[in-house]
């Protein structure tokens, strides 16, 4: 039941079968799955270690595939509006100041920087 659970958090759809049995009924369609027995059974091994951290890794690792699958492609066009509401989206995360593979998400810039860069 803990491992359905933690699953349901990655936006998987599994269900609990007669006997040892997990039934796994949906994915996100960012999450592109081309053998789920595979996959289930990866993430059961992870779980089976019951070491928490393999098991938290693994769980990151499928929330940071998630999360650049839907991210919005660098040089993407964005209306001013756009921009303004995935601002706000960013800094509404717990850590808005990484992407989940630990790189910056934006950085501070000088004025006098700016000048220089585009100065004609």
């Amino acid at each position: 039941d803990g491992f359905i659970a933690q699953m349901r958090q990655l936006g998987l759809a599994l269900m609990r079968g007669q006997g040892n049995t997990i039934t796994l009924h949906a994915v996100p369609s960012s999450m592109q799955v081309h053998a789920p027995a595979q996959f289930i059974q990866t993430l059961l091994d992870y779980y089976a270690q019951e070491d928490p951290h393999a098991v938290e890794q693994a769980t990151n690792r499928q929330r940071a595939q998630l999360a650049l699958a839907a991210a919005i492609p660098t040089g993407q066009p964005m209306t001013p509006a756009e921009a303004a509401v995935l601002i706000g989206r960013l800094f509404a995360c717990q850590q808005p100041a990484l992407d989940p593979l630990d790189r910056p998400t934006y950085f501070i810039v000088q004025e006098a920087l700016i000048k220089e860069w585009f100065a004609r």
